[in-house]
């Protein structure tokens, strides 16, 4: 799901991350209206004022076509997908968003990716949350989804009212098999195989922007910090308009 937004004089900006991010979305689009688009193939209203991109996030891959039956295939065995598929999928939604800002969530994650975005859009800010490997297995591990809308709960942050059942619906909550400790400890060490190259392109760029803490809100802190340079209020941007 896109969702375009009318502003289109603001900065654009990537974030590198692999811990769980559902919190970090929500949070950083309160402040200021964004434009997402999701390359985990579900997203949320954070409107597009900024291009803010995870280099390694799981793939949601339930949606019926053929790009989710590839994915599928991949993110079971706690692979990573293909760049060739990711660019190809990207490229092509990156089009329809051509005279607006935007947010990318789950995309890039390979140098190669990397570059292929950076040659078409100019980009601001690249900020790494650094987050220890473990506590990521930790979260990630407690994480239940809602299968047919995309809900996302964690046992310890943001558990359902009734254990094991979707708040709205009352359905059965699954745990994703890309989900279960050993896949996550496999993506973690690709992951780690792979980040530096890409760290590396952007560091050389001038743009990145290095963050540490084991929490959300150990981070969002200094994240926010950082980010005041680029925002304008909601507010302010509603005058503008009005």
């Amino acid at each position: 799901m896109l969702y375009r937004c009318q502003y289109t004089d603001a900065p654009k900006l990537i974030t590198p991350s692999i811990y769980d991010h559902t919190y970090d979305c929500d949070t950083i689009s309160k402040p200021v209206d964004w434009l997402m688009l999701c390359a985990c193939m579900q997203t949320d209203v954070v409107s597009g004022r900024f291009l803010f991109l995870f280099l390694f996030v799981s793939v949601y891959y339930d949606v019926v076509c053929d790009f989710g039956v590839k994915v599928k295939q991949y993110v079971n065995k706690g692979h990573l997908v293909p760049d060739e598929l990711m660019i190809s999928l990207m490229t092509s939604e990156l089009r329809l968003l051509e005279n607006n800002n935007w947010i990318l969530d789950g995309f890039p994650r390979t140098k190669e990716q990397a570059e292929e975005i950076f040659a078409k859009e100019p980009i601001d800010a690249a900020l790494n949350l650094i987050v220890p490997f473990e506590i990521i297995i930790e979260r990630v591990k407690g994480r239940w989804i809602h299968e047919r809308s995309g809900r996302i709960y964690n046992m310890e942050y943001s558990p359902p009212k009734v254990m094991g059942k979707d708040d709205v619906t009352g359905e059965d909550l699954i745990q994703r098999p890309d989900d279960q400790p050993e896949a996550v400890r496999k993506r973690l060490q690709i992951y780690a195989d792979s980040i530096n190259p890409v760290l590396e392109f952007y560091r050389k760029e001038g743009i990145l922007k290095d963050f540490r803490g084991k929490t959300s809100n150990e981070i969002w802190p200094h994240v926010y910090n950082f980010l005041k340079n680029y925002m304008v209020p909601k507010a302010e941007l509603h005058e503008q308009v009005n």
